[in-house]
């Protein structure tokens, strides 16, 4: 066997093992969907028939909410995290909380920054490293089709899909599809159907931003350099919608 025909099987033995990862995460949002529809169904019939419901703007306005810890993770955020803790503080609508903004010991300027905001509710809390540090640990499995790796090897291939990993596919293609579904009917439910509606493409983006994330993380990770935070630009604006 060529080197052509061996990076083809490896191919299809990952893509098969990928197929069945998918599977195995699927069936089990499959189970936590029908344990919520049947909990749900179950107290409709057991439980609201004698109970009022509860929502949860019961827990936010009533006289005592309760203590609310709020957690702000923050490294070079200097030029955001002043103007940020100000509207958080001035839009919560009630005052029994706390904000615990962490930081780097060698950040001194987003310290200034948080400093600065005079409000006893703000609790700055410094971190005993030097940032940035790690901030999230991806792992993923890139898989190359076979028809790609044919033309950049140069030699034909044969292209056939195994019966298996065709029924993989296609029974992963109905769960993604339920998936999909789910997500925007849910979404909907909490911001109206048009965000119901954008949870779909959003949900293709965030798979492409996390592929392409997992690709530098690797890339990092193999090029021995340090793990760290690798960090994001953020703007605040200067007016807040009302």
């Amino acid at each position: 066997m060529n080197i052509a025909g061996i990076m083809s099987r490896i191919a299809a033995e990952l893509a098969l093992f990928a197929g069945a990862g998918f599977l195995l995460f699927a069936i089990n949002d499959v189970l936590v969907d029908f344990i919520y529809f049947t909990r749900r169904l179950w107290r409709g019939l057991t439980v609201y028939t004698r109970y009022p419901r509860a929502f949860a703007s019961y827990f936010v306005f009533r006289k005592d909410p309760g203590f609310r810890a709020i957690l702000v993770p923050a490294w070079d955020e200097s030029a955001v995290i002043a103007p940020m803790l100000m509207a958080m503080l001035d839009r919560l609508d009630y005052d029994n909380f706390r904000i615990f903004v962490g930081q780097y010991r060698n950040d001194p300027a987003t310290a200034a920054a948080i400093a600065s905001v005079d409000d006893p509710r703000v609790e700055p809390v410094v971190v005993d490293a030097d940032g940035p540090t790690t901030k999230a640990a991806y792992g993923a499995a890139l898989l190359w089709s076979q028809i790609w790796l044919a033309e950049a090897l140069g030699a034909p291939l044969d292209t056939r899909l195994d019966p298996t990993l065709v029924t993989l596919l296609t029974i992963n293609a109905w769960l993604l599809a339920w998936r999909i579904v789910m997500r925007a009917y849910f979404t909907a439910s909490a911001y109206g159907t048009k965000e119901g509606l954008l949870s779909v493409p959003r949900m293709f983006i965030g798979n492409v931003i996390a592929v392409l994330a997992a690709a530098r993380a690797i890339s990092l990770h193999m090029g021995g350099g340090a793990k760290r935070w690798d960090k994001t630009d953020h703007m605040f604006p200067a007016e807040l919608p009302q």
